[in-house]
């Protein structure tokens, strides 16, 4: 998996896969884009006429996005906004120039889509706020992990749901309703030997109860390294109740495994959403009694486990 570099003589480039903008959110895109030392590209699409939901008609977004991956200036492209509409422009791209010339996307939710296909192309990319909820300090800090700096590990608190263990792999995943939206396209992942990343936001139980059925149905949780979940936010109420809330249906649907879960990782469609590199360096997720840490692994260390034994845990 090649992993790009971000170089001051490259460009940001700015794209908008999905969602129209409105004009409040692209003034805060420019205010925190444009006094950066970088030369910033803003796509076909940024100030075109919505297309209903759409910041622009497919054509038009899927040209925009081609160009950024053509132009060799640009060594970064940001989605400015998710929603839905990556998935229906994702199969007209020519992703080959990724390969002689990776360069990071940068994103969630509805990006999903596109960090999948990054990886199906060979080159890892930043799971990270989109433009429209990014803050000066997420920009400094994706801007740092894009030039070469290795992501800051994620933490969080012990949980008795999780499943305790030490594994590692790559990290791939994103959102689980555009995860389970590949299955059967050209761009569907293989999760084997990798930490598989989690976060869903407005979906009732049942959803997330079908939603993995259907991964668990398409073998994509049989030989995971690791489950690191993220914020599922926002969960309806449902009438009559479902019975089981997120953490027992995730701990379900991976009962026939015996890899680590982990909940409660702060990235997500809430404050904060810490970066996570999709498909390039190895991380290590250790879930303890103590709490969890999700770590992007240094270049030269070589302690990466081939196995593990998980200890007793709490919840069996």
């Amino acid at each position: 998996m090649r992993r790009p570099c971000l170089t001051a003589a490259q460009a940001i480039g700015v794209c908008c896969p999905a969602r129209a903008l409105s004009e409040e959110q692209r003034v805060h895109i420019r205010q925190l884009l444009d006094p950066l030392p970088y030369r910033v590209i803003y796509g076909a699409a940024f100030d075109a006429l919505p297309d209903r939901v759409f910041s622009a008609p497919d054509e038009l977004r899927r040209a925009e996005l081609q160009a950024l991956i053509d132009d060799p200036q640009v060594g970064l492209i940001w989605g400015a906004r998710g929603g839905w509409g990556s998935a229906r422009i994702v199969d007209g791209l020519d992703l080959r120039p990724l390969r002689e010339q990776p360069k990071w996307l940068v994103g969630f939710s509805d990006l999903t889509t596109l960090h999948l296909a990054w990886q199906a192309a060979g080159c890892a990319s930043l799971h990270a706020p989109v433009l429209t909820t990014a803050t000066p300090d997420d920009v400094r800090q994706v801007l740092a992990i894009c030039a070469g700096a290795p992501p800051p590990p994620l933490r969080a608190a012990p949980d008795p749901s999780n499943r305790w263990g030490l594994a590692s792999g790559p990290l791939v995943g994103g959102n689980l309703s555009l995860l389970t939206h590949s299955l059967g396209s050209r761009h569907q992942p293989d999760t084997r030997g990798r930490i598989l990343v989690l976060e869903e936001v407005d979906e009732y139980e049942y959803r997330i109860d079908r939603l993995l059925v259907q991964l668990r149905r398409a073998g994509l949780l049989d030989s995971l390294s690791g489950l690191a979940v993220g914020q599922f936010s926002r969960i309806p109420g449902n009438d009559p109740p479902f019975g089981a809330d997120y953490r027992a249906i995730i701990r379900e649907h991976t009962a026939h495994t015996t890899c680590p879960v982990a909940f409660g990782l702060p990235f997500g469609h809430e404050e904060p959403n810490r970066p996570l590199e999709l498909g390039g360096r190895a991380y290590c997720l250790q879930a303890g009694e103590s709490g969890t840490i999700l770590k992007a692994r240094n270049e030269d260390e070589s302690s990466e486990p081939a196995s593990w034994t998980a200890p007793a845990s709490p919840v069996s």
